[in-house]
């Protein structure tokens, strides 16, 4: 067969990318298949567009412009029209298009995520996932959000094509869902409750296959829990379907006879999944596998590639913009100088000039600069090659200023082979460098010292630089100048901070030897001394500085800062030790410092730090806690700023200096808004505050305030930078993803393998799949890549009244969508919960604010962009017309009310049941605000109460799980005892002292999946629900500094047992299994619920 190609339409070379390369000339990333049902062709995409081929292959024909982000195709039966999601308005929604005409019509208008799934039998509805209001008694899987269920949709919707009129069929996230011929049996699958492209997973999280009678209402599952299924497609003669299982360790196509419940696999692909599964009317199928289209016609046996000609019009994204954003900022010695870092480049601007040079050009990312000691050059770690180097840049010209250079020069400074160097910083007299060795290590090296110029590759270096490119073996690297701190006192990479002393002596240190241990060490910088903690506590301690003249070492600590609720460290103070005794006698004394000139104040007299009565030396202790950004030790004056709340909720930047020998403070200012960063220089005599688009220059003596206004020129190649960003992904993950054996996956090969699609993707959604598809090979939870939708586009925002009509009642049957907008319900606290009278159930809306409404769609459509602006209601009540003036919220302020009634009801339905005797509280996430909830319920409503329910289902984790545990095992030692009322136990004024239990399910995730097995495992309680997934894991996220299109997570800090067992993929066995089937929810019966009251009765018979 012949080769597939790609021809480029390119009316204008100079904005077309370059061919690609012939390696690559068959398009790959071909996604969202979609027979015809005569199975004659091919829908897909491919660079943001559909595209429409023989199914044969042959030439493929663009059907959309690419200007919009299209998927989950479908065909209506007649072969006449397509229905897919799209995001032209910022969300998906539903639309068609006809094949005749090339129309395109748009049938949902919700800014939720609405996904179509398949036509109707008879073409005159579209099946769809989405999230919509519903009553009380449907509002099980309210509660699951996008992050719960992987992909967004936890209802499931038709829509008719005709008028737009739509109708709830089931109040359950029924993926992939499509109706027999006869529209009584509808296919569908559970939803995956991790990220969707997870591989190999082995637990109740997965999807599974299921079938929903709708005669007898009854569903039915299909395929065994803990083995991935989904895409449930009928055969073309009903008797049974096919569908994507992992049975066989990958995904591939299967097929289930549902005369005999036998099931035989079709395909046998190895390695890499089989997605988008397609089934013609005539019995051929279709799926992607490894970025390409297969077909497997009926009677066939092995399935063949459909090559493709893709006539594909490519302008480049290359473009030149004028950034005010930046990652990071230096100010210079020279007053009028700042570096900047944007999109992973430096740059130098003169501030009053506002003139800009761009130092660094390459794709990869720069960060970390420093000026050199005498202000004319910059020193930068860069990422190079697949690690990170110290790099030089400097003008041509002899005491130039950066800004002022028409052209600079770059120099390897320090390169080590297989290691990365990072965080250089300059002795303040110039002759000695700090850097970080792979994140964990922190080097000093003299850069006076001759011996140290060898270059092994040749190259000359100019005087006082160091580079290597030998090789290096495993701990090489400790020869490389003198290791002040070794990998062993570093837990995770990237967290050592440290600051130089005045006399270039010493350093001081942040350390984190172990989780939660975050210590102050001050080193020796020849290395010829131990190291000395000055910090000795158990509290967080970070952001060493020295006073000007080396008398006073200073940090920041949780120690006496303010606590959460939950007990947890939220706000850092200051504290200050003197150096040493005669620093202290000296300060007491007002003995001034000597300098070696004016212009130099590095201090002459001997002030090392000394651990001798270290505990005797406290200097000071800022009496306030707060957010602080940066702060400055000068002579007695504490400079600091911070970041303070305002009653508005906005946040306000602030600046002021403590004299700490009066203990009295002057505000500097206290009216910049929210600051990213800030670098005080009380030496110079100025602060710099970074806030959006500009840097407030600030002058500390007068308080007069400067704004640079951040203007920096950002050439944007798009295809170097995505490689750049992707191999950069890569390299973090593999750094520090929570198992150093990657899972025994093989991470060089899946890197690779899937590097070969980035020059077929053009849009960050397929970028974040991408990223998402290989990090599904590592089987773990929090892995994910997140493309942002795209600047320009026009987003909806559908307000909401709070009104439920019949139509969002789900009815579990085919039929049309029932006539008119009639009141169902009225959600509790919502604007249209104004009294008895104001709107009734059974109202019928027919206009807002004067127009004609008829369906939901014409409601979303009246009501986008509307919140907190009133709007008129006209309805008719008995055959009357009333109007009611209401004012909508936004989505986000009807989601907490949502979740308020889904709390509530069973709340409520718990205290009836068992006259008060069960206290119920939901935690909808492990925050701070979800424990102030559960010990104001626990101990305040439910103080009386003999036994607690705890409800931790679709619980999205956090950081709680050792602060529910005390607060649910503490034991009563005393009783507190009045001359009148109750006594109380001690302790039960912070803690539950009764019998608890939890209900959990396969979406409890995260740090609820780790409270749920620390639980068990210290026998608190019995565990009611389903089995939880193991997905205890400590998450962490990035985006890349040089793309801006893209994001990403994975694990990185795990959990163990005391058996030495993994967390992650460790599924918990609940000690009452209970699962909420399909039927039970729909009539809005919660089984768990009542299971767990069942058992907590039984505890308190027992107690």
């Amino acid at each position: 067969m012949p080769s597939t190609t790609v021809k480029y339409l390119c009316a204008l070379a100079t904005i077309c990318l370059p061919p690609i390369a012939q390696a690559d000339q068959e398009p790959l990333w071909l996604r969202n298949a979609a027979l015809s049902p005569d199975g004659s062709k091919i829908a897909f995409t491919y660079q943001s567009q559909i595209y429409i081929a023989p199914s044969i292959g042959g030439e493929a024909r663009a059907l959309t412009s690419g200007s919009f982000y299209p998927h989950a195709l479908t065909w209506s039966p007649d072969n006449s029209t397509l229905a897919f999601a799209a995001n032209p308005y910022g969300n998906d929604d539903v639309f068609t298009l006809s094949l005749t005409t090339l129309v395109m019509k748009r049938l949902t208008y919700h800014s939720g995520d609405d996904i179509p799934t398949a036509f109707s039998a008879d073409g005159q509805q579209v099946l769809f996932s989405t999230t919509r209001l519903t009553d009380a008694d449907q509002d099980f899987y309210s509660r699951a959000s996008k992050h719960s269920f992987g992909t967004p949709g936890s209802q499931l919707y038709a829509v008719n094509l005709a008028d737009n009129a739509m109708q709830s069929i089931l109040p359950i996230p029924a993926r992939h869902a499509n109706w027999n011929l006869q529209q009584s049996r509808l296919l569908y699958n559970s939803p995956h409750k991790d990220q969707p492209y997870r591989k190999h997973q082995a637990s109740f999280a997965v999807p599974s296959v299921w079938m929903f009678d709708a005669k007898t209402q009854k569903h039915r599952q299909l395929t065994p829990d803990k083995v991935a299924a989904q895409m449930p497609l009928w055969d073309h003669k009903r008797q049974g379907f096919y569908f994507l299982s992992e049975q066989s360790g990958d995904f591939n196509v299967w097929y289930y006879n549902l005369a005999t419940n036998e099931q035989s696999q079709l395909t046998h692909f190895t390695r890499h999944p089989v997605r988008d599964l397609t089934v013609a009317s005539n019995g051929d199928i279709a799926f992607s596998f490894n970025g390409e289209l297969y077909r497997l016609a009926k009677g066939q046996s092995k399935p063949q590639k459909i090559n493709l000609d893709i006539a594909h019009f490519a302008p480049s994204k290359d473009r030149f913009f004028v950034s005010s954003e930046a990652t990071q900022f230096v100010p210079s010695q020279h007053d009028d100088e700042v570096l900047f870092a944007s999109y992973g480049d430096i740059f130098a601007m003169d501030t009053n000039k506002e003139k800009v040079s761009r130092l660094t050009t390459t794709a990869g990312a720069e960060k970390d600069m420093v000026y050199t000691p005498d202000g004319y050059g910059v020193l930068y770690s860069a990422l190079r090659d697949g690690h990170w180097g110290l790099y030089l840049a400097s003008s041509n010209k002899k005491e130039e200023l950066l800004s002022a250079a028409p052209m600079v020069s770059e120099t390897p400074f320090m390169v080590l082979a297989g290691q990365d160097i990072t965080q250089p910083q300059f002795s303040p007299d110039g002759t000695q460098l700090a850097f970080v060795v792979d994140g964990r290590s922190l080097h000093v090296i003299d850069v006076d010292n001759d011996e140290s110029k060898g270059d092994n590759s040749g190259k000359l270096l100019p005087p006082k630089l160091v580079s290597s490119k030998s090789a290096t073996k495993a701990g090489a690297v400790q020869s490389v100048g003198k290791t002040l701190i070794t990998p062993d006192k570093v837990s995770e990479s990237g967290t050592l901070n440290f600051a130089w002393s005045p006399d270039s002596t010493q350093l001081a240190v942040h350390v984190m030897p172990a989780p939660y241990s975050h210590d102050i060490l001050v080193v020796d910088a020849k290395g010829n001394k131990p190291a000395i903690n000055v910090s000795q506590n158990g509290f967080y301690n970070t952001l060493p500085k020295w006073s000007a003249d080396n008398r006073i070492l200073s940090w920041m600590t949780t120690d006496g800062g303010l606590k959460d609720t939950a007990g947890e460290d939220s706000q850092y103070l200051l504290r200050g030790v003197f150096t040493n005794g005669r620093a202290q006698t000296d300060y007491k004394n007002d003995v001034a410092v000597e300098s070696g000139d004016e212009e130099n104040a590095t201090p002459t007299m001997d002030y090392p730090l000394t651990a001798r009565n270290l505990e005797y030396r406290q200097a000071f202790e800022f009496p306030y806690s707060g957010n602080i950004i940066d702060f400055a030790m000068y002579g007695d004056q504490l400079f600091v700023i911070d970041a303070l709340a305002t009653p508005e909720g906005d946040e306000v930047t602030r600046g002021f200096v403590y004299d700490i020998r009066k203990q009295q403070t002057e505000f500097l200012f206290t009216d910049l808004p929210s600051a990213q960063g800030a670098t005080i220089l009380p030496k110079q005599g100025l602060a710099f505050v970074h806030i959006d688009g500009e840097v407030v220059k600030v002058d500390l003596e007068s308080s007069d305030q400067t704004p640079i206004v951040i203007n920096l020129p950002v050439e944007y190649q798009q295809a170097p930078r995505k490689l750049a960003a992707y191999q950069q992904m890569v390299k973090q993950t593999q750094e520090l993803f929570y198992r150093q054996d990657m899972g025994k996956v093989d991470w060089n090969y899946y890197s690779k393998h899937y590097q070969r699609y980035l020059p077929h993707i053009n849009n960050d959604r397929d970028f974040g799949d991408l990223i998402s598809e290989l990090y599904g090979e590592l089987n773990a939870s929090h892995t994910g890549g997140y493309g942002v939708t795209e600047d320009g586009l026009t987003r909806d925002e559908t307000a909401s009244l709070g009104l439920i009509f019949k139509q969002q009642r789900a009815q579990v049957s085919a039929k049309a969508p029932q006539p008119g907008l009639i009141i169902d319900g009225i959600m509790p606290g919502s604007p249209a919960d104004i009294d008895e009278q104001a709107l009734q159930v059974g109202d019928r809306l027919t206009a807002i604010n004067g127009k004609p409404v008829k369906n939901l769609s014409d409601v979303a459509r009246l009501l986008n962009h509307k919140a907190d602006e009133a709007v008129s209601l006209t309805l008719k009540r008995k055959g009357k017309a009333i109007t009611q003036r209401v004012t909508p919220v936004d989505a986000d302020s009807m989601l907490q009310l949502v979740q308020k009634r889904w709390e509530l009801e069973r709340r409520n339905y718990v205290t009836a049941k068992t006259d008060g005797q069960i206290a119920y509280v939901y935690l909808p996430n492990m925050s701070n605000e979800s424990f102030q909830h559960l010990r104001s319920e626990a101990l305040g409503r439910f103080r009386h109460a003999k036994a607690l329910i705890l409800d931790i289902r679709f619980n999205g984790g956090g950081f709680l799980a050792d602060t529910l545990i005390e607060f649910l095992t503490a034991q009563e030692v005393a009783d507190v005892v009045p001359h009148t009322g109750e006594s109380a136990s001690d302790a039960s004024r912070r803690s539950w002292m009764k019998p608890s239990l939890v209900i959990a399910n396969s979406a409890s995730y995260s740090e609820a999946s780790a409270f749920s097995q620390y639980y068990q495992d210290l026998n608190v309680g019995p565990i009611i629900g389903e089995p939880v997934p193991g997905t205890g894991t400590a998450v962490t996220g990035f985006h890349a500094e040089v793309y801006e299109g893209v994001r990403y997570r994975f694990p990185y800090l795990p959990l163990k047992n005391l058996k030495g067992q993994y967390y992650e993929n460790l599924e918990l066995q609940p000690d009452v299994v209970v699962f909420n089937t399909p039927e039970k929810v729909v009539k809005g019966k919660d089984t768990q619920l009542d299971a767990a009251i069942e058992e907590a009765l039984s505890l308190i018979n027992k107690s």
